[in-house]
């Protein structure tokens, strides 16, 4: 009878015993929950989260970036471009957890990680100063820096406040391409920036984000300028409408350059500098 009992008694052991490690198998497959700050192995798949986690000093833990996300030198393993990435470096790299966000992740296909095993954490899409705070709050959370997040959101809140304008300063035109004429519709995060900046974005009906327009549809605008980010953009201008004398942004040699070092990034410090720029370059508009 005692042999039965321990018989029994020892199945029931070994089979609690492999309930245990069968509970602490799938708990090590299971996402672990967002605010958990022990990912140490980090993958960013967007130029504008490695820039924030840059900024939040927490740059030691990134093991895995895209291309074109810095400026500055490092030794973080290159994955792809935030169009096109690397799943087998990715996995190689066993990442803690993957960081994106809706923006990039149209293009990207980080879900696709999720049914791999990968621990995938998409923000929010970047649409104003406002929602781009609660992402760089988001990492500051995961990373145990809230309180340098919000620190740092308030310097940039300060700044903001004083450079944004009140007042309009002329109807503006931004090309995010030239050829093909590719434009910030008024939904843009983009847009937002001009209006901070103290201008009035002549496509700011429209309702797509980047809207692919016609050479006619930009004159018919009547811009008082047209604000490009690269020169080679601003050249094409020049040279394609060069016969348009009539059109006030022509004859007054209205056309800016921007550059790309920060509007194309979704992160508190850019979108700060970015005003700066725009506001700068409309101070020059000749009426």
């Amino acid at each position: 009878m005692k042999n039965r009992l321990l018989i029994i008694s020892s199945f029931v052991v070994l089979y609690l015993i492999l309930i245990l490690l069968s509970w602490i198998v799938n708990y090590n497959k299971t996402e672990k929950p967002y605010g958990y700050n022990e990912f140490h192995k980090v993958v960013s798949l967007s130029p504008s989260v490695t820039r924030m986690i840059f900024d939040l000093e927490e740059k030691e833990r990134l093991i895995g970036i895209t291309s074109n996300s810095i400026d500055e030198k490092c030794n973080i393993e290159i994955i792809g471009s935030y169009v096109s990435f690397d799943i087998e470096k990715i996995l190689n790299l066993k990442p803690d957890i993957v960081i994106t966000t809706e923006d990039e992740l149209i293009v990207n296909k980080a879900n696709i990680l999720r049914y791999l095993g990968i621990n995938v954490l998409v923000l929010p899409s970047g649409k104003d100063f406002d929602s781009i705070e609660q992402n760089y709050i988001t990492l500051g959370s995961l990373f145990n820096k809230k309180d340098l997040a919000i620190k740092k959101i308030s310097l940039y809140r300060e700044m903001l406040h004083l450079i944004k304008k009140t007042q309009q300063q002329g109807k503006v035109a931004f090309l995010v391409s030239g050829n093909p004429i590719i434009v910030a519709g008024g939904r843009s995060y983009i847009s937002k920036i001009l209006k901070d900046a103290g201008a009035i974005n002549v496509f700011e009906n429209s309702d797509r984000l980047y809207p692919l327009i016609t050479l006619e549809a930009l004159l018919t605008k009547k811009a008082d300028a047209v604000i490009v980010m690269l020169n080679f953009d601003a050249n094409y201008l020049r040279n394609t409408l060069n016969d348009f004398k009539s059109v006030s942004f022509i004859y007054k040699n209205n056309i800016f350059v921007s550059d790309d070092k920060n509007l194309p990034y979704y992160t508190p410090r850019d979108y700060v500098e970015s005003v700066k720029k725009i506001s700068e370059l409309i101070k020059n508009i000749k009426k």
